[in-house]
């Protein structure tokens, strides 16, 4: 665990922050250039925040762990947010 700590200390500020966030805004531009549901009218989304939500978590894990996750588990967001949406209630209890 010590050893991701630094590499998340060295690897995401300063100059190697750039190349992580130039890669995070080059495949946020891709998923939405690829999204079936954005056309001409933003409009007729019915949830702009999942939709959104979706595409940037899809974006910043290709730009922090690259393409292949996304491409052998293409299931990952999915349970992310079932996770996310799960973790209050399977972290009672646990100490603070």
């Amino acid at each position: 665990m010590e050893h991701q700590r630094r590499d998340f200390a060295q690897y995401l500020q300063g100059r190697n922050l750039v190349f992580v966030m130039e890669r995070f805004k080059k495949n946020l531009a891709s998923e939405l250039s690829a999204a079936s549901e954005v056309g001409h009218d933003w409009g007729r989304i019915p949830d702009l925040f999942s939709f959104l939500s979706n595409l940037i978590l899809r974006a910043n894990v290709e730009a922090l762990y690259g393409e292949h996750l996304l491409r052998i588990c293409p299931s990952f967001c999915q349970g992310f947010w079932n996770f996310y949406e799960a973790f209050p209630n399977i972290s009672k209890g646990l100490p603070r």
